[in-house]
């Protein structure tokens, strides 16, 4: 195939799908932009999609998102200080074009940084940052730039000033995120919602219905009914959801609308992460309605107690159980019960136990799971290591701490 694509005359294509392999590693594609301009052409794209996750120390390549300021931002710069000589007054390529993800705390904390490194540790008040950055960022993500999203993460760490400036400049730019593909949207502090984030979540619903993937990760217990409703509305209203994750919270509501939606022909893999189990009630219904789940990973979640795990067991299909990690203590009981229907499924386990459990726990794990790949069991002794030697064969990686 790659020999008649060169002598058909496509190298161009085949070179891009070798450049595409490099996708991550960025020291490989920045020695590609130095070989030729077709290979810088088919580099930049790559280098320049997730710019806010790989920065440079010095935060320059903010400095190519502002060529095209107009006369009014520039003036307003100057006026803050800011040695407009710095920022180009052409650029190869244009680079907003070629981003295709974007998490709302990156963006702001690195126009931060970049505003810090260039004032030279200049202190500038806040509200100056603030309107230095809103410039910024409206000049990433005007319509002009046709930025096309395939990730966007809401991450709300606190009342962010700049918060709902963003998700207002979306909303009147709304291309950049109707085909998204990968959604995250993350409380990770004490929010005051507002009038524009109901609106952002409202769009996202009604227009935004081909997201493969959604994580809810609410590190806040919030109880505001709008924000349940909207987030329910929003994985309903998905066509092809593939890979959910619930995070932190998880509220029944939402978790039963999995069961009402396209999802129970469309999800692949449910992830719980730090979930607590103990007020969720609707489990076995919901699992029960999703027809082609391949993998359930369960990772440091509470409250495995008898009541959840019968939810389990009466569920009427395989339990794919892919992962398990938990980092509080449970009964053996318990342990021995999930194992016995989903041990086949197994791939992946890290447990926390007390040093009387460690041997009949690794027994269990012998007799139930034939397909371990992943291994993580502190608080080994000389005396059981041996036990775990029968685990190794199939085991990709193992992480045992010999005390």
């Amino acid at each position: 195939m790659a020999c008649s694509k060169i002598f058909s005359g496509n190298l161009p294509e085949l070179l891009n799908e070798i450049i595409q392999y490099f996708r991550n590693d960025f020291l490989t594609l920045h020695s590609c932009i130095l070989v030729n301009r077709l290979w810088c052409r088919l580099a930049i794209p790559l280098l320049w999609e997730d710019p806010f996750s790989n920065p440079t120390a010095n935060y320059h390549f903010i400095r190519n998102f502002l060529y095209n300021l107009n006369d009014n931002d520039k003036t307003k710069l100057i006026e803050y200080e800011i040695n407009i000589d710095l920022i180009p007054s052409n650029t190869l390529f244009n680079y907003p074009n070629y981003i295709k993800c974007l998490n709302t705390w990156k963006i702001f904390h690195y126009i931060e940084k970049w505003i810090d490194f260039i004032k030279l540790g200049t202190p500038l008040n806040s509200d100056k940052i603030k309107e230095i950055s809103k410039i910024i960022y409206n000049s990433i993500l005007k319509n002009e730039n046709n930025i096309n999203l395939r990730i966007f993460e809401i991450i709300l760490i606190r009342d962010h000033d700049y918060f709902n400036d963003i998700l207002e400049l979306i909303l009147q730019n709304q291309n950049l995120i109707l085909n998204i593909k990968n959604l995250k949207i993350s409380f990770n502090g004490i929010i005051k919602t507002t009038n524009i984030f109901y609106d952002f979540l409202k769009f996202l619903y009604n227009n935004c219905k081909t997201i493969s993937i959604l994580y809810f990760h609410h590190k806040m217990n919030y109880d505001d009914l709008l924000i349940i409703k909207y987030c329910s509305e929003l994985i309903i209203s998905q066509q092809n959801l593939e890979k959910m994750l619930f995070g932190f919270h998880i509220y029944n509501s939402i978790f039963l609308s999995l069961k009402n939606s396209n999802c129970s022909n469309t999800l692949k893999t449910i992830i719980f992460y730090n979930i607590n189990f103990k007020n969720i009630t609707n489990f076995k219904q919901v699992i029960e309605q999703l027809n082609v789940l391949k993998s359930i990973h369960i990772l440091y979640c509470f409250s495995l107690n008898y009541d959840f795990i019968q939810q389990i067991i009466n569920i009427n299909k395989p339990f794919k159980l892919t992962s398990l990690f938990m980092k509080e203590k449970f009964q053996i009981d318990n342990f021995q019960a999930l194992l016995q229907i989903s041990g086949d499924y197994l791939e992946n386990i890290g447990l926390l136990t007390s040093n009387k459990l460690k041997y009949q726990l690794l027994e269990i794990i012998i007799k139930y799971c034939k397909n371990i790949k992943f291994f993580d069991l502190p608080g080994f002794d000389y005396q059981n290591i041996y036990l775990s030697m029968d685990l190794i064969k199939n085991l990709i990686i193992i992480i045992l701490i010999i005390l």
